[in-house]
């Protein structure tokens, strides 16, 4: 009779890459890392945070590159591009929730001062970018 260890829930921020599992290892501190945060908030945002009950627990990013095509109308009427509209929103979709999944690993309780950037490269005429970037809180009571 073989013995088989009992499967192991998944790590949390298991989905992340490496990189960001390290840099998020590192806000959270340890034995040997004195916890740490990064933030863009400006001082006022800061001050606003604490007063209102919340530590500030790190910088959190989430991104996704997006093919959004290319899709035909009519020159001579107004219309919605459905198919453009919907790669738009699963992008920027996507690109939260990436966010989200490393404030979960910082155990965060929420993230302020969100803000979402859009970029298209010349290298890629068909592709966006979205860059999700927030500050993680935590309620100081619990």
């Amino acid at each position: 009779m073989s013995s088989q260890t009992p499967p192991q829930p998944p790590q949390q921020g298991s989905d992340l890459p490496t990189h960001a599992r390290e840099r998020l290892d590192i806000m959270r501190g340890d034995a040997t890392h004195k916890a740490l945060f990064t933030s863009d908030l400006s001082v006022n945002e800061f001050l606003l945070v604490r007063e209102a009950g919340f530590d500030p627990v790190g910088l959190v990013v989430g991104s996704s590159i997006y093919h959004i095509g290319y899709q035909m109308a009519a020159w001579n009427q107004n219309q919605e591009m459905n198919v453009l509209t919907q790669a738009m929103y699963h992008a920027r979709e996507l690109a939260m929730s990436r966010m989200e999944e490393e404030a979960n690993a910082l155990r965060a309780d929420g993230i302020v001062g969100v803000r979402l950037e859009v970029t298209r490269h010349e290298w890629g005429e068909s592709l966006a970018e979205f860059v999700a970037i927030g500050t993680a809180i935590r309620a100081r009571n619990g």
